[in-house]
């Protein structure tokens, strides 16, 4: 019988009419507590965190009824915060079921690479952290406002969460969340070029404006339309998915 256990991972697959089609029917979880209640030996108390979650991953607490219990898998039940009973299936996870189940994300980032983090580095993403060079409050020098205005979807949404992290002097750019900001940062010299506010819904992020490093924009761009392009085309870098403009 398939047994949960801390720091384990698993495969979830929310079922039922009440579900909506969304970013995360099924996603990888990893079990980080479980604890058998007294009343009942088919209650539990789980927290796990989803690796695939609405515009980044999620940590959940949870008190669930185990309704049946197989070899391979597992059917759950718990109520939402707004009452709704919510049923899934937890099962054995492997990197064939996350390439079937979870095909628009494996075509951007694969099981390999989720599998091996952490709590924390699952919830963090790309943050000042992930560079690993001293840390700098983004800020730009001399910003000129420019005009963006774009709505990314949710899987380009749940990407940006990982942004671009440098590995060497090849990689140009730093791609990073700050608070509720999304920053460009050239890995090389340190320079913030691109500084821009997140706005979120449930499941998508909007961007109306960003700000540019006034001295890049002289040099490199010329005109706001050039500057709100080269933007644009670093997020799509980043989301793997390419951003209408």
């Amino acid at each position: 019988m398939i047994k949960l256990s801390s720091g384990k991972w698993f495969g979830l697959q929310r079922i039922g009419p009440s579900v909506p089609e969304r970013l995360g029917c099924h996603t990888p979880i990893l079990i980080t507590k479980v604890v058998p209640l007294k009343s009942g030996k088919d209650r539990l108390h789980l927290e796990w965190v989803e690796a695939i979650h609405p515009l980044s991953p999620s940590k959940l607490s949870l008190e669930v009824y185990v309704i049946c219990r197989q070899f391979e898998y597992m059917v759950i039940q718990w109520r939402d915060k707004f009452g709704t009973e919510i049923s899934a299936v937890v099962s054995q996870i492997s990197d064939g079921w996350f390439r079937i189940n979870c095909r628009e994300v494996n075509e951007c980032i694969d099981w390999e690479r989720i599998s091996t983090l952490t709590e924390e580095s699952l919830i963090e993403g790309a943050t000042l952290k992930s560079f690993g060079t001293e840390l700098i409050t983004p800020i730009i020098d001399m910003p000129r406002r420019i005009w963006i205005d774009i709505v990314l979807s949710p899987i380009q949404s749940y990407m940006l969460h990982w942004g671009v992290i440098p590995f060497s002097m090849d990689d140009n750019w730093f791609i990073f969340k700050w608070h509720e900001h999304i920053c460009v940062r050239r890995s090389w010299s340190g320079d913030d070029i691109f500084l821009a506010k997140l706005i979120q819904d449930e499941q998508c992020l909007k961007i109306e404006e960003c700000h540019v490093q006034n001295a890049w924009f002289e040099a490199m761009e010329k005109t706001e339309i050039r500057a709100r392009n080269s933007f644009i085309n670093l997020l799509s870098a980043a989301t793997c998915k390419a951003i209408e403009y």
